[in-house]
Formats: structure tokens, sequence, C-alpha cells
């Protein structure tokens, strides 16, 4: 046979041999047995991945690596997709490298597979807390307690969900289940004296903290938690102390320099804490910058008066922390600090309550500017929205009484002040201000008793001494009214209001010098207030030092004084020059003032009839006053007709006016006119019997032409 013809025999063979072969597989017995084979092969490949992945995770050290460990558990799943551990140790790895929603989606397909394993709760619940979810969480650790019950570090772990959920109470009773496992006493005693601290029971969470510290002298973390509960407790002493053991343990941590300086602060060391807070900004990350340390520095210069710098603080936390109304705030106090800076300390705060209308420290803050800027009926309103959400606070019951002050509404000043009294009673300053109210309501005594009460609180302003001396002053207590203006001026002496308050006391006791020197004082301080050059006239006209009294009322003209004072500085620069026997100029003083009376009256658009009586009566006095001043410098020029004119006039207005009958005698003598002379010489005497300078002999009166009774400027009222 040719060896062509033995090869081709062979290829048949073989041909039958493959045929009868696939037969023998090609049966469903025999498919069987080679899938179970497969995937037996299959799980073990996966069982082989799965290894690796664990050891793989337990070597790792960074991303990469872990992400190696990551394939080997993808493989495993892969190869076989119903074995729960995979998915698990999967989800572990995730949770490591803090891709915890992934880590989520693998425990759940865990738990899908076999709910009957705690763990598989416990680590989706713990990844649920990383996402920000503790509420979701909060139910994965309950069923791994129902499923675990005496599983301590599910307590833990819940208690940490609770914490989240600001459930702290709830949480101080897992974490006191959990201090049953050595292995969590540290934690346990740190995390409940966290809750405690919130709960603002601080002795509790020291003690915790403190337990922490014994068990971990080394972690700076528990110094520093321990120094904020102290910080919280004002035991500032302590909390510096415990944040100086953070830094030396971690001196790269910038929250510990930050605590630290603030508690510095609040002990009143500013200078070491802004070398504190300097410390925490320079070691802070540049990506991520935490605002609040600037806010802290801003807030430390800002107590120094560095207002320009701390804006510069505020702004840049405003810069980090956009929309966090906070900082936005920060930036309106500084403004609110610069002198001429109200409308923009106003911008800022509207602009807070842009980001949060519910932030009450920037409307508050919107009223005090509002006041400021003497917008005062919008700044009733803010305080009163205030109160509606803060219906206790003393605050701002006492500014929005300082408001109706300004407004003359003392009734209601009165009101808000007491208010605020009855929220604390021990407030002096409150005390005073109601006794400012009651002064103008003209209360005297209850005034008084305020004044006291706010001495006797230790609020000894020198505003209290001032208010207190001119109500002695109204009620006639003229020498302790001086009294309490000299307290005020031994705390103020450069004060003109106390200065000008005193003087006028001291002219209500005869005393010009000394009312002279006061103002002499003041005009050394504020040589533009008109009052004081006017008050300072009038004491020299009462001296007698009548071009000196001339020289400070013309002064006094110069000053923009107001139109009612305009009126009385006329008069009584007519007083100075009627007195010097000028008595021409003093008719072109006497006639603008009384001209300026009466377009002030005309220019008063109230029907007289409303216009409160002792208002109305004072204007009448004043006009009696004027003529009788114009009449007795008339008589003294020679202007005999003119004179009697005026005499007329007033006592028209006054028939009572012994002085005016008197004077116009004179003035029908001089001009021949006797027996209106004699009637009037008689009427004096009828109308003021106890004046010996009434009863005059008429043989006596041939040879004189009037008889002065008194100076300009000081005719008694009748």
């Amino acid at each position: 046979m040719s060896l062509k013809a033995k090869n081709k025999k062979n290829e048949e063979k073989k041909t039958q041999e493959d045929s009868k072969d696939e037969d023998k597989t090609s049966s469903p017995k025999a498919k069987l047995a080679l899938g179970n084979t497969e995937k037996k092969m299959a799980g073990q490949k996966a069982q082989e991945y799965f290894k690796n992945g664990l050891a793989l995770s337990k070597k790792a050290k960074n991303k990469t690596e872990y992400a190696e460990a990551l394939d080997c558990y993808t493989m495993a799943i892969t190869l076989k997709s119903s074995n729960p551990r995979y998915y698990f140790a999967r989800g572990n790895t995730y949770r490591i490298i803090n891709e915890y929603k992934r880590a989520v989606l693998d425990y759940s397909s865990a738990i899908r597979l076999d709910s009957g394993t705690a763990n598989y709760f416990s680590n989706r619940g713990q990844s649920y807390r990383k996402m920000g979810k503790p509420q979701v969480a909060l139910n994965d650790f309950e069923a791994a307690i129902a499923l675990e019950p005496g599983n301590t570090n599910f307590f833990f772990q819940r208690g940490m969900a609770l914490y989240d959920c600001g459930l702290y109470q709830k949480a101080i009773k897992d974490f006191t289940t959990a201090l049953k496992d050595k292995k969590l006493t540290y934690r346990a005693y740190y995390n409940r004296g966290n809750c405690y601290r919130r709960l603002k029971q601080l002795d509790a969470s020291i003690d915790d903290l403190s337990q922490a510290l014994n068990l971990e002298p080394r972690n700076p973390s528990a110094h520093n938690n321990l120094g904020l509960s102290f910080f919280e407790n004002k035991n500032y002493d302590s909390a510096i102390k415990c944040f100086a053991d953070s830094i030396s343990i971690d001196s790269d941590n910038p929250t510990f320099y930050n605590n630290k300086g603030l508690a510095l602060y609040h002990r009143g060391d500013v200078d070491e804490a802004l070398a504190d807070l300097n410390e925490a900004i320079a070691r802070d990350s540049a990506r991520n910058p935490d605002p609040n340390y600037y806010f802290n520095r801003g807030n430390a210069r800002l107590s120094r008066k560095e207002n320009r710098k701390a804006l510069a603080d505020f702004e840049e936390a405003c810069r980090f922390a956009p929309k966090d109304a906070r900082y936005r705030h920060a930036v309106g106090l500084a403004r609110q600090q610069s002198d001429g800076e109200e409308e923009m300390a106003l911008e800022q705060f509207e602009l807070a309550l842009e980001l949060d209308p519910n932030h009450i420290p920037s409307l508050y803050h919107r009223g005090l500017m509002l006041h400021r800027l003497h917008r005062l009926d919008e700044a009733v309103d803010v305080f009163s929205a205030v109160l509606e959400h803060a219906k206790n606070d003393r605050l701002v019951y006492e500014s929005r009484g300082l408001v109706y002050q300004d407004l003359r509404l003392h009734v209601k000043a009165v009101d808000d002040f007491t208010t605020a009294l009855k929220i604390d009673q021990h407030i002096g300053e409150n005390h005073y201000h109601r006794g400012e109210s009651l002064l103008r309501l003209g209360d005297l005594k209850n005034a008084i008793l305020d004044f006291k009460a706010a001495l006797d609180l230790n609020y000894a302003d020198p505003l209290v001494f001032n208010a207190r001396g001119m109500t002695k002053r109204a009620l006639g207590h003229f020498d302790e009214a001086i009294d309490d203006l000299t307290d005020a001026l031994q705390h103020a002496p450069e004060n003109v209001e106390f200065l000008l308050n005193r003087s006028l006391c001291f002219l209500d006791v005869d005393d010009p010098g000394s009312a002279e020197q006061d103002m002499h004082d003041a005009i050394a301080v504020n040589s533009r207030d008109y009052r004081l050059h006017q008050r300072r006239g009038e004491a020299r006209l009462l001296l007698h030092e009548f071009d000196l009294a001339i020289e400070d009322l013309k002064e006094a003209l110069k000053c923009d004084p107001t139109a009612s004072s305009r009126i009385d500085i006329q008069r009584t620069l007519g007083y100075a020059y009627a007195n010097s026997d000028r008595h021409a100029n003093a008719l072109e003083y006497f006639w603008k003032a009384k001209d300026n009376a009466a377009i002030v009256q005309t220019n008063n658009t109230l029907d007289k009839s409303i216009i409160a009586p002792e208002i109305r009566q004072q204007e009448l006095l004043d006009d009696e006053m004027d003529m009788h001043e114009i009449a007795k410098s008339l008589q003294m020029i020679g202007e005999y007709d003119d004179a009697i004119k005026y005499f007329t006039n007033v006592i028209d207005l006054n028939p009572r006016n012994a002085h005016a009958y008197f004077r116009r005698a004179f003035a029908y003598k001089s001009v021949k006119e006797f027996e209106m002379a004699a009637e009037d010489f008689e009427r004096a005497k009828e109308l003021d019997p106890e004046n010996p300078h009434l009863a005059i002999n008429y043989r006596n009166l041939y040879d004189v032409e009037c008889i002065v009774l008194c100076d300009s400027g000081r005719e008694p009222i009748y």
C-alpha cells in the first residue's frame, strides 16, 4: 500500500473516532457533568481572587494599591456573583478609600443575598453616616443590634449616628453601653464627653474627656475637646492649657491654634490671641481655608479698635464663605464701629438678612443703624420685629425705648424700660433711661428714685449725676443739683453739657461768677457752641460786665443759634445795652427780638386753641416783657408818647403790672399829663403795697425824670 493511501485511511479512522466522542459529550448527562465542573473551577478561581484581594487590601497603603484589591474582588464577583462576602469585602475597600456610594451598593448587594449578617448592616450604616445620612444609618444600626444584641460596637456606632442627629441624650446611653468593651473605652468616653458638652452639662463633659485622656494622654483631639469644654465653662486658663497641650503633640493643626487664640481673646489677652490666630491662618489649607479663623482674628482686631484690619479679615471670611450671614454681619459690625459709616453698616446688615432672613443679630443691628441715621419710625418697626423672635430680650426693649425717647414718646419709652427691668431688675442703665423719660414727663420724684437705683446698682455713669442734678434743679433743690453736677464733672471735667447745666444752677442761686467760670471752661473745649457764649453773656450781664457780655452775645449770634435761641440772645443784648445806658442800641435788639418772635408765632400753623396752655402763657409773658423793655428804653431816649403807648400795651396784657404803671406815670409827667401820672402812681401803690420804691413823695419828683426800679431784664412777674 502506498504511503498516500495509508495516510488517507488513517484520517478516515480519526474522523470516525472524533464523531463517536462528540456523540458521547452531547448527551444531557454529559453536559450537566461538564457544567458542574466548570462552576466548581469558577468558584475555586473566584475564591483565589477573593483571597488575593484580602491580601492586597491588608497591605495596601494608597488608592492605587487598593484599586488592585478592588479588581480582584470584582473578578471574584464576576465569577461567582452569589457570594455576599465578596460584595462585603469590596464594599469595605470602597469605604476605606471614601467611595461611600459604591460601598453602600455593595453592602446592599450583600444584604440582599444574606440578611442575617449584622456586620453587613453595621458597615452600610457607617457608610451612610459618612455620606451625611445619619437618620438612614440609624435603621441599619438598629438592624445590626437586633441580629447581635450583645455586640457593643453596634451600640457605639448607633451612638455616633444619634450624635450626628443631635439626639445627644440617647447617644449617651449607647456610649455608656459601649464602655463595657475595653476596646471601645477611650472612644466611648471621648464621644460621651462631647455629647455632654452639647447638652451644656459641662462638668460631666470634663469628667469624661479627662477619663479619655487618662487612657490616651498623647491624643491631641482629646486635649482639644477637653479644652472646648473648659472654654464653654468659662475656665479659660484650663482651656488654654489644653489647647497648648494639643499643639505640643501636633503643631501643624491650625484648629488647635485657633481655639487657643479664641480662649486667650476671651481671657482678655488680645495680643497673645492674635499671635495664635495668625499661626492658625498661616498653617491653614490654601486650597480650602477655614473662614472662621479670619472671623475670629477679625473680632480680636475689632476689640483693639483696629477697624480696617478687622474689616479686611471679615471680608476674607465672606470670600471663602459667601453665603454665610454671620460673616457678612461681622462686616457690618466693623462698619458700625467706624465713624460716619452707618449707611455702609446698614447695607451689610441688610445683605446678611438677604442671606438669612431669620438672622436676628443682623435684624437687631439694622435697627441700631436706623436709629443712628435718625430714621426713627423704621427703627421702631425693626425692633418690634426683633421682639417677635426674642420676646424676653432685655436689650431690644432698651433699644426701642431709646428710639421712643428721641421721638419724644416718653410714655412708650417708660413702658419699654419697665419691661426691660422686669426681665432683669439689676441693670442700672435701664433705671437711668427710665428716669430720663420720667423727668421729661414731669414725674420728678419717681425720676429721682430711678436715678438713685441706677447709682445703687453701680451704674455710676456721669450722665446719671447730670440727670439727677437737673431733676433736683426742677424741684428747686439748687444746692443739691450743683453737688450732683459737680460729681458728673469729676468723671468728665470737659463735658460742656455738664458745665452748661451747672452754670444754670449757679445762676439760679445768684452766683454769676461761678457760672461765668464754667462757661469759660466750656468755651475752651468748644468755641462754636452758641449756647456757651449765650450763657456766659448772661452771667457777665449779671456781673455788670456789659461790654464783655455784648461781645459774647454777638459771638453767639454768629454760631448759628436756633430761631428761639436767636430771639433770647437778641433780648439779652438789648438788656446789656440798656443797662449800660445805650438805649438806642438796646431798642435795635429789642425790636429784632419782638419781630422775630412774631415771625415764629406766625409760622406756627397750629390753631392757638389747641396749643398747650403753658406754651401760650409763655408767649404772652414774652410779649409783655418785650413791650415793657421797649417802653422803658423809649422813655430813656425821650420818646415819651411812644413809651406811653407801649406801657399801655403792657398794662392791657397784664393789668396787675405795677412797674408798668409806675414807669408810665413818669412818661405822663414828662408830657405834662399830671393827673394821668398821679393816677398811675396811685394805681402802682395799690397793686404792690409792700414795695417801698413805689411809695413816692410827689414834692420830690419835680426834677426827677424817671426812677429805675430794676435792671433791664430783671422785671418781676406779676
